[in-house]
């Protein structure tokens, strides 16, 4: 286990404020909180949908403005930038009195189908280990978030109205589970909305950046990066660099955070070509046909174009910026029970470049870095293979073995000869 997996639940004491107050947009280094030394927030899995089995998605418990009811959001690595809902009067109890808008409004479409639509706002983002409040683990001044006033669900016509929600009674608005997106996509957010670690200071031994462990059912994500999760591995790819930098001076990245191969194979039939990458908690493993590439039909289910066929290889591989080999990082036999869907828009005003959305499937497997000062996406293997046995070797442990046997055994005789003689 490596030093800083063992960072567990620290106290506020490792955050210092910088300088002015919680309202208006701030200069370059001034009013954010600074992180002295890596912090870990605990994670939390839920069914959505109400379902009690199935899928599942990451959530975190999050107060704005001063508010003293943490709130579950979904945890997203694909979207970029916190966007929490939001009502008068006594609707969304998770927002306190304390904030501002910034004068920018947004309107921020998941490819799931959802719309929101608000107001930017500056406020204090505090991010808690549970629902009570007395679990308080990080305090982030002067943060961009959105001010979510409407969601709807555009898969429906008329659209399904999500967010204000129809009683007070009624479910989460996101997948009935969530009240809002905790977008952590190291890109530019729009109208200064940009994912919390960009919102951030980093003192001299912290790196900015964060680190997600979801392999288990005690999942966190951890603020600001220790020397050991710096170190880079043989599955390290470069982030592509964006245009700037944050209000805190943190490097944007490109919606496609890494470059790499994606290759499928059912039979004879190969396709194999250079892809971007999105690693995205919020969503399943998904191929994006695009304005330059077209995902083959005749490697989909039925040629219909909505999965890879079943029984196809997909493997998803990185240049390490270790030894320049081309590692695989996921390697999926596509079926019914372990599907790799494909989106072919045929409307070429909607679609983009092709990419690969990984999904939440490689978070499963692996911690995953953003070392956003570095440029590097590392991933760690939670479960490291098995040392493989030299063949050669294997004379020479028997034969170990064979001795430390008979030295039981002699052992054993000399110890009834005394016992014999007593």
């Amino acid at each position: 286990m490596l030093p800083s997996l063992r960072i567990r639940f620290l106290s506020l004491a490792c955050l210092s404020l910088l300088g002015g107050g919680v309202f208006g947009v701030p200069a370059l280094g001034q009013g954010f909180s600074t992180i002295t030394t890596p912090i870990q927030v605990p994670l939390h899995w839920r069914h959505v949908n109400g379902a009690m089995t199935g899928q599942r998605k990451l959530g975190i418990y999050v107060t704005l403005g001063g508010g003293t009811t943490p709130q579950l959001f979904e945890f997203d690595t694909g979207g970029n930038g916190f966007y929490a809902t939001y009502s008068t009067g006594s609707a969304s109890p998770w927002w306190g009195p304390a904030w501002t808008t910034t004068g920018g409004t947004f309107s921020q479409s998941f490819d799931s189908g959802l719309a929101y639509t608000g107001t930017a706002a500056t406020t204090t983002v505090q991010l808690f280990g549970s629902s009570t409040a007395n679990t308080l683990l990080l305090t982030a001044a002067n943060a961009v978030v959105g001010q979510t006033t409407n969601i709807v669900d555009t898969k429906y016509t008329p659209h399904e109205q999500l967010w204000p929600l129809p009683s007070g009674t009624s479910a989460p608005p996101i997948e009935q589970a969530f009240y809002g997106d905790f977008g952590m996509a190291p890109k530019r957010g729009q109208a200064g909305i940009d994912q919390l670690a960009a919102q951030l200071l980093y003192g001299p031994a912290v790196t900015a950046g964060f680190r997600v462990h979801a392999s288990d059912e005690n999942p966190w994500v951890q603020f600001g990066l220790s020397a050991s999760d710096t170190a880079l591995a043989t599955t390290s790819f470069a982030l592509n660099v964006g245009s700037g930098t944050s209000p805190a001076g943190v490097k944007y990245y490109d919606n496609l955070v890494v470059t790499g191969s994606l290759s499928v194979t059912h039979g004879t039939r190969e396709f194999k070509q250079p892809t971007g990458f999105i690693f995205d908690t919020g969503a399943s493993t998904t191929i994006h046909s695009g304005t330059n590439v077209q995902f083959p039909d005749d490697l989909t289910k039925d040629g219909y174009g909505k999965r890879v066929k079943d029984g196809a290889l997909v493997v998803v591989s990185g240049s390490s910026l270790l030894d320049g080999d081309w590692p695989a990082f996921m390697t999926i036999t596509a079926s019914s029970s372990d599907k790799v869907g494909v989106q072919n828009d045929d409307s070429s005003t909607k679609k983009g470049p092709y990419y690969l959305n990984t999904g939440i499937a490689p978070f499963l497997e692996n911690d995953i870095i953003y070392n956003l000062e570095g440029e590097t996406l590392t991933l760690v293997p939670a479960f490291p293979p098995v040392p493989e046995i030299d063949p050669a070797g294997i004379g020479s442990v028997l034969a170990f073995v064979a001795a430390a046997l008979g030295l039981v055994e002699q052992r054993g005789r000399q110890k009834q000869s005394a016992v014999t003689r007593g």
